[in-house]
């Protein structure tokens, strides 16, 4: 069963790295498309974009190379097929307006790989040095800041919520893992319960004749709130849901009796906190 595992993991690493490398040929097209003016103006976004996606290549090879448990490579092959398919819908004469939310798709992506990295890799020297490579290019202080405001624009309390999640984190403790997983979904869920309140997820649900999988005993489930929050913008529909997935497949990890008080778990649960950012922060650009 090992063995079997291990070749229908190998399969899904490789759909995974031919994603980022798809990416990254689309990424230089996509910026070579822009108006020499424009790029002038937007040089810096530019170098960002495409350090990014450097990273999510390379990183997305060495963990292949560690050969991760099924488990840990499923939400990473999840993650990296939503930066493939943000990268996928940039229209190429509108690229300059897309550059921010190329930047967040690719650092919720690039933390997810951290993720995997953590939960796999024996070698906490080796988990450290990955983690600064990814820092470097993936910023996330600065992504942290700009988040915090646009939840601030939906509700203080938000802000309130995920810094809860960061301070159980920074805490440790015997039960850190699981609390720490447990708020981060809490911060997801009320983002989108003042995002996609009730009343107004049920009438767009009942317009649009969606699907009845879609509620659950007569209120919306957390993917019909996802998709009534990009509502205006359909072109993000797969690329959210496809985050979501891979957050509640690391989540379920940190959880999960294998990986509980396990050491690479709280370095992984860094990552998995700012991989829940990049989906917040997605969700709520426009």
């Amino acid at each position: 069963m090992e063995a079997l595992s291990r070749l229908a993991l190998g399969d899904s690493m490789i759909s995974a790295n031919l994603d980022a490398k798809w990416a990254s040929i689309q990424v230089h097209q996509l910026t070579d498309a822009i108006m020499p003016a424009l790029q002038a103006l937007t040089r810096d976004q530019i170098r960002i974009v495409t350090q990014i996606s450097s990273l999510l290549e390379h990183h997305n090879a060495l963990l292949a190379g560690l050969r991760p448990a099924i488990e840990v490579a499923r939400p990473v092959v999840l993650a990296t097929r939503a930066w493939q398919d943000a990268v996928r819908v940039a229209p190429r004469d509108q690229t300059g307006r897309y550059l921010e939310r190329l930047t967040i798709a690719g650092r919720g992506t690039g933390w997810a790989v951290q993720a995997g990295v953590a939960l796999t890799e024996k070698d906490d020297a080796r988990v450290a040095e990955l983690e600064v490579e990814a820092s470097v290019a993936l910023g996330p202080a600065a992504a942290s800041a700009e988040l915090r405001m646009r939840l601030a624009a939906v509700d203080p309390s938000l802000c309130e919520r995920l810094d809860g999640a960061w301070e159980r984190i920074q805490l440790g403790g015997a039960n850190a893992s699981s609390q720490a997983a447990h708020s981060l979904m809490e911060a997801i869920d009320w983002t989108l319960r003042l995002s996609a309140p009730d009343d107004g997820a049920l009438a767009w649900h009942a317009v649009e004749n969606r699907s009845s999988k879609e509620l659950n005993n007569g209120r919306p489930t957390r993917a019909l709130r996802l998709r009534y929050v990009v509502r205006d913008h359909p072109e993000k529909n797969s690329t959210v849901n496809l985050y979501l997935k891979a957050i509640q497949e690391l989540v379920g990890i940190i959880q999960g009796p294998k990986h509980e008080l396990h050491p690479p778990s709280a370095k992984a649960l860094t990552s998995v906190a700012l991989t829940v950012e990049g989906l917040l922060h997605f969700i709520l650009v426009d």
